[in-house]
């Protein structure tokens, strides 16, 4: 005699319908194919947003070249006041180094590649701006923008070099005492913004100083 037992219980998630949350859900899990437009645009977009991106840093390097040219007019002021001891070149030249070197530290602090410098101390740019700029910027772009900055800075500290020689000639010459000492003055502070600038560039500290002049 066969035993009769009680019908078996079947799971109703195996037989019955998907509830309208789980065909939801189904239904978002599936990728849409784009068409053949849809996927040229997107590479157009990308395209774009590299270019972007790169911008910053492109911008810098440019800047770096152009910088550049404006050395030799310096360097020729310098070698000026080194020869004769004539104060009005060493005054001309240190000024034109700061202001060059401002001019390097704001281009280098708009493509994000510094954050501060003490060149741009009282400048009114914003640090929080270049936090992202800096993860956004090519590589091949920020390298050559950055050894660009690095290699006008050593360039800097030799025209600076040349004036302390100049400030020897000087007293030599029998200029001002105060008039010399204003220049070293000068002299001072653009050594350390440049040194400020090395630092913030990631460069060994210390520039090419062939005299520690004091009047």
């Amino acid at each position: 005699m066969v035993a009769i037992t009680g019908p078996t219980s079947i799971p109703p998630s195996e037989f019955a319908p998907p509830t309208p949350a789980v065909a939801a859900l189904a239904r978002l899990k599936q990728r849409p194919v784009p068409t053949e437009a849809q996927a040229d645009a997107l590479v157009r977009l990308e395209t774009v947003r590299a270019e972007m991106q790169d911008a910053p840093a492109k911008a810098a390097a440019a800047k770096v070249a152009h910088l550049r040219n404006k050395l030799m007019a310096i360097n020729l002021a310098a070698r000026t006041a080194s020869a004769t001891g004539d104060l009005k070149f060493a005054r001309s030249a240190i000024a034109d180094v700061r202001a060059l070197a401002k001019e390097l530290a704001q281009a280098l602090k708009d493509a994000g590649l510094i954050k501060e410098s003490g060149v741009l101390a009282g400048a009114k740019a914003k640090d929080e701006s270049t936090a992202t700029t800096k993860e956004t910027t090519g590589e091949a772009d920020t390298g050559e923008a950055r050894e660009g900055g690095r290699e006008l800075v050593k360039e800097l500290h030799k025209i600076v070099a040349k004036l302390r020689v100049a400030l020897i000639a000087a007293q030599i010459r029998g200029a001002s005492p105060q008039e010399i000492k204003d220049v070293e003055k000068q002299l001072r502070d653009g050594e350390k913004e440049l040194q400020s600038l090395n630092g913030a560039l990631g460069a060994k500290a210390g520039g090419e100083r062939v005299v520690d002049f004091r009047a």
